[in-house]
Formats: structure tokens, sequence, C-alpha cells
């Protein structure tokens, strides 16, 4: 079980921040009690992190938790992991929200 792998910590009063597994260890807020904000997703995403490397190996410098993503002349940041081309496979997750659906 990988729960414990996680860097869960109140940052300032009523915000909860997760150390990213990937991503340089970037800080991501999971809960910010004064707007009621939730992100679930990104602890289900940093526990399939730690899946991917500690179970299967995966080179942590080869997936990226976040990916700037191009659709016509617009970009925009697409949630979820990618993970690039390693031997002659590439494998694409999407992770997201399911309360936005």
């Amino acid at each position: 079980m990988h729960l414990p792998k996680l860097d869960v910590y109140e940052k300032s009063q009523g915000k909860w921040y997760i150390k990213s597994h990937g991503a340089g260890g970037k800080e991501k807020l999971l809960f910010d009690e004064n707007k009621s904000q939730r992100r679930p997703e990104e602890i289900v995403r940093q526990l399939f992190l730690f899946e991917l490397t500690d179970n299967y190996g995966y080179p942590i410098e080869k997936i990226k938790a976040e990916e700037s993503v191009s659709f016509g002349r617009e970009k925009k940041r697409a949630e979820g992991l990618t993970l690039k081309k390693v031997s002659k496979f590439t494998f694409c997750y999407g992770l997201d929200n399911p309360n936005v659906y």
C-alpha cells in the first residue's frame, strides 16, 4: 500500500497540500476549507504514480503528471498522466475529478 508514502500537510490554516511524487516534488492543493475546494483526484494521481514506479519499475523521469496540449490554436493543461516512450510502447492514462461530469 502506498498511502504512507503520501506527503500531505497543512501549509496554512485550512489549506492542505500534497507533495508530488513526480514533477520535481511540486506542491498540489488538495483542500481549501475557506473556498470549499476539494481535489481528491490528486491523491489518486499520486498513488498511481507510486504504483507505476514502485511496482512496475517505470522511471519517474519518463512520467508526466500534467502536460500542455494543443487544441487547434488553443493550448490547455491536460489533467492526467502520460508516460513517454519506454521501449516501443507509450502509455497514457487520464484522471479527472468524478464530480465534473
